[in-house]
């Protein structure tokens, strides 16, 4: 071996191999760079929404980074009709954010189902998504969270109402497309020596995405001009189950505080339009923002279940799954689910057995902090998932003695 590797023409294949596989590596090395290549997502919470002419109607776009992209992304819109007001707040935003969109058709605005694109942009990188758009005759604003038909007034996002309160989405009142934060101008005075008499209420940002339960704050700016006396504060448009405060108060003097919202977990999920309203002796000003309820779900909470013994041909017995709760609060559970995953004996196969699912009630209630079995929560054995084993026509004997793995799944909801 070492006579040969002495050979001139042996060491120059041998460098020459090298050199291959130094190439082979940089080009997978490159090609698996690319692979990785800074990038976005977006996604459309509801697909399809539906709005009244003169009303209007929030979506919400969920924009995800990939392999570590924080640029920012702006939107643009087409597809619908004449008279139809498009708009995305923040636009644009920087990755990963919610945006939220709003659609409202004119009184004037032709009925019809119509496809609405929206297209997300950053340098060169682009993405589209298509939200279907139903617009039906004049009925008043659209009424409910997006994608939540049964929710009871108490937690419709409402449109301000009065005076000067007009916004159709977080702008300046005069501008409700203004896209650069939540702000509105009161009257009562045209100026003294070019300083306003009126006072000016800004809020941001735009949007703010919580789970039921959870809290979060804007930015409350006031700018007070000549405004010397006292200011108070309503709010309107918080779904039931919801409640906010201004810390400090701002009442009497300061120019910031936070505008904070707390929800409990009943709070309807949903896409809410939020107003703060300031009245003094000159006027009355007023800002808006969104709130996005999500429900907090939480798909991977324990769950187990051990397969009865003994099994034989012909034999079914049910599972009695225990369901953990690990949260601080009660949880929903829904969806549950049975399925046999493997056998330690590749000669018995899976499709020797037979699982059937959970046939009780569709919601089991788990306290905080605990372990319920189906039987402790009062679901009859008889509703009960089992594992039972076929009777077949072929010889079974090599599934004697093994074990079987089963897998669950379900959702658990935080009241």
């Amino acid at each position: 071996m070492r006579e040969l590797l002495k050979r001139p023409s042996v060491r120059f294949l041998l460098v020459l191999l090298v050199a291959l596989l130094a190439l082979l590596a940089s080009c997978i090395a490159v090609n698996s760079s690319k692979s990785k290549s800074k990038d976005f997502s977006i996604r459309a919470d509801d697909k399809s929404v539906s709005v009244t002419v003169g009303g209007q109607i929030v979506d919400s776009l969920t924009l995800a980074s990939k392999h570590g992209f924080t640029g920012k992304v702006s939107f643009t819109f087409s597809g619908l009709p004449a008279g139809v007001t498009v708009s995305g707040q923040p636009n644009p935003a920087t990755s990963p954010a919610t945006v939220v969109i709003t659609i409202a058709p004119g009184l004037n605005s032709p009925t019809g189902t119509y496809t609405l694109l929206i297209k997300a942009t950053s340098g060169k990188l682009h993405h589209n998504v298509q939200i279907t758009v139903d617009i039906t005759g004049q009925g008043g604003p659209s009424t409910g969270p997006t994608g939540s038909s049964s929710a009871p007034p108490s937690a419709t996002p409402t449109q301000p109402t009065g005076p000067s309160s007009t916004p159709t989405q977080p702008g300046n009142s005069g501008n409700p497309g203004n896209p650069g934060g939540s702000s509105s101008s009161g009257g009562g005075g045209s100026g003294v020596g070019g300083v306003a008499t009126s006072f000016t209420l800004t809020l941001s940002p735009s949007v703010q995405t919580v789970f039921d339960g959870q809290s979060t704050a804007y930015a409350l700016a006031l700018q007070r001009g000549l405004q010397t006396g006292a200011i108070n504060f309503a709010i309107s448009g918080l779904p039931s189950g919801a409640s906010a405060s201004i810390v400090p108060s701002l009442h009497f003097s300061g120019t910031s505080a936070q505008f904070k919202i707390s929800t409990t977990t009943n709070v309807v999920p949903g896409k809410y339009l939020i107003t703060v309203k300031g009245t003094s002796s000159f006027g009355s000003v007023s800002a808006s923002v969104f709130l996005i309820v999500k429900a907090l779900v939480f798909p991977n909470f324990p769950i187990s279940g051990n397969v009865p013994d003994p099994l034989a041909p012909g034999i079914t017995k049910p599972i009695n799954l225990s369901l953990t709760n690990p949260l601080s609060r009660t949880m929903t559970v829904t969806n549950l689910g049975v399925v046999i995953s493997h056998t330690s004996s590749a000669a018995c196969a899976t499709s020797n057995f037979l699982a059937t699912q959970y046939t009780g009630p569709a919601s089991l209630v788990i306290p905080a902090n605990s372990t319920k079995t189906l039987s402790q929560l009062g679901v009859p054995s008889s509703a009960w998932p089992t594992i039972g084993m076929k009777n077949l026509p072929t010889n079974q004997d090599s599934c004697k003695n093994i074990t079987i793995t089963l897998g669950y799944s379900g959702k658990g909801h935080g009241n």
